[in-house]
């Protein structure tokens, strides 16, 4: 297995309680606040699941949110990005994609079973190393909940990820859904103890604004676990960017995607001025071993 060059980025990694709590939008926001701090930015994602894909410069596959990420960096994406993609193509079957290309089609069934676990990880270690030599900060994000416990010792975009990668991790809980509090501290308790090492934090997603019952939440969950809560991001409700389940920008005439990409860059100052706004930036700051931006942050600068 590659082995990281002596010249390593900051890390930090967003994982979740579940499903579609917010990682992939609080993931995007970091990739474009880190770049408005001045340093340079790369999104990661080690294993993904999409039935669209973001196609990069040189045609290859990966996840529509890294192709996102990678935007809002500014930078243009690559497979190293997303180096496992599982693609649903018929019924019961799916292709792996590895660092972007074909990498062989299987029944679903057959995919659940195999043992491909340490190979998966050396294509990850490899492909993050690549990016931590190249970028200043990497943006990790992981996939559904790293407390399956059916699943951990096979979950490599997690946890694993996490290790490899020497990434604080910020556990996002959905404000918005019955049992918030439950989700992050349930899932904190499964965790093995050396994974809850590796947490910094908890983060909130669509946060309704009643403020005591973010205080009640907060109080109870540093009680028990001694970890803060470094914030609460607001629903954004005005914000159109894709879910993994778009169509292709490939299928759009020229001038639309001109206007979609002048969109796209004021929805990724939007989110990013919301989110910078609503978390303790200062500590995540710290958690990554930085000292803070480099610039003065704004969709007005331009990196």
């Amino acid at each position: 297995m590659e082995r990281f060059p002596k010249k390593q980025a900051a890390v930090i990694m967003i994982q979740g309680t579940a499903s579609h709590v917010g990682k992939s939008m609080i993931a995007t926001a970091f990739c474009r606040i880190f770049t408005r701090h001045g340093y340079r930015t790369a999104p990661f994602k080690s294993w993904n699941m999409s039935v669209n894909t973001y196609l990069t410069a040189d045609g290859g596959e990966i996840g529509v949110g890294q192709g996102q990420q990678a935007e809002a960096a500014r930078i243009k994406a690559t497979v190293e990005m997303n180096p496992l993609l599982i693609k649903p193509v018929a019924p019961g079957q799916v292709q792996v994609i590895v660092r972007g290309r074909p990498y062989k089609s299987v029944d679903t069934a057959v995919y659940a079973k195999e043992k491909q676990h340490d190979f998966y990880l050396q294509v990850i270690a490899e492909s993050l190393a690549r990016l931590c030599w190249e970028y200043e900060i990497v943006v990790i994000e992981g996939a559904g909940s790293p407390a399956e416990i059916n699943l951990q010792e096979q979950d490599v975009a997690n946890m694993q990820t996490a290790h490899l990668a020497k990434a604080p991790v910020l556990l996002v809980g959905d404000f918005s859904r019955n049992g918030a509090l439950a989700g992050t501290l349930g899932t904190y308790l499964l965790l093995p103890p050396k994974d809850r090492a590796l947490l910094g934090g908890f983060l909130f997603n669509k946060f309704d604004g009643e403020e005591a019952k973010l205080q009640l939440l907060a109080k109870v969950l540093t009680a028990e676990t001694k970890l803060p809560v470094l914030g609460a991001i607001p629903y954004l409700k005005d914000l159109t960017l894709a879910e993994e389940d778009v169509a292709k920008e490939k299928a759009l005439r020229g001038e639309e995607v001109a206007e979609k990409k002048a969109d796209s860059g004021r929805q990724y100052d939007l989110l990013a001025d919301a989110v910078e706004k609503a978390l303790e930036m200062p500590q995540i700051y710290h958690l990554m071993g930085l000292a803070g931006p480099r610039k003065e942050s704004g969709p007005w600068v331009q990196s």
